[in-house]
């Protein structure tokens, strides 16, 4: 973890799953002094409920970790490729239409306020809505930003740490 943050990645998905890992064994296998095929069995079992991305995410990033270890130890354990799940059913996205974008804009006006929003939710959904529509945006720009990041005069928005922890300025009308 301490090197895939060294070589500047977040590698927040990796360090959960060896998180997970390490809980599973602590829980199951306390007097195992190593990963073994049968314990990598095990932890395999127990996200039979996850979908088939996510458990692939995470055995990938526990193969990575033994490869990792067996530089140090030509015998630690290593999963063999085998373990991986063939791709399923791909997601298929959906494009929306004009007239779906301004159904769910008409729609905005019935929210009502939450206990945990403020009294503006239906314009500020609306507001995110347009933005993540017509700048371009993913959720998690959207929900990055800051009242600092819009330049009026210039009619920018400014997107910090995107998926690949670049910035970068979209133009606004």
């Amino acid at each position: 973890v301490n090197l895939k943050h060294a070589l500047g990645f977040k590698y927040r998905n990796g360090e959960t799953t060896l998180r997970l890992l390490d809980s599973f064994i602590m829980e199951n296998h306390s007097s195992s002094s190593d990963l073994t095929a049968e314990i990598f069995s095990g932890w395999l079992s127990d996200m039979s409920d996850l979908s088939r991305a996510t458990r692939n995410n995470r055995m990938h990033a526990v193969r990575d970790f033994c490869l990792w270890r067996r530089r140090f130890d030509e015998n630690a354990f290593v999963p063999g490729k085998w373990v991986f799940l063939e791709d399923g059913h791909r997601f298929v996205p959906y494009i929306f239409s004009e007239a779906d974008v301004a159904r769910i804009l008409s729609a905005t006006r019935f929210l009502e306020p939450h206990a945990r929003s403020n009294v503006l939710r239906a314009q500020t959904v609306r507001l995110g809505l347009l933005l993540l529509y017509t700048g371009g945006m993913r959720s998690g720009e959207l929900l990055n930003l800051r009242i600092g990041d819009l330049d009026p005069s210039g009619g920018t928005l400014l997107i910090r740490d995107t998926k690949f922890r670049k910035s970068r300025v979209i133009p606004m009308s």
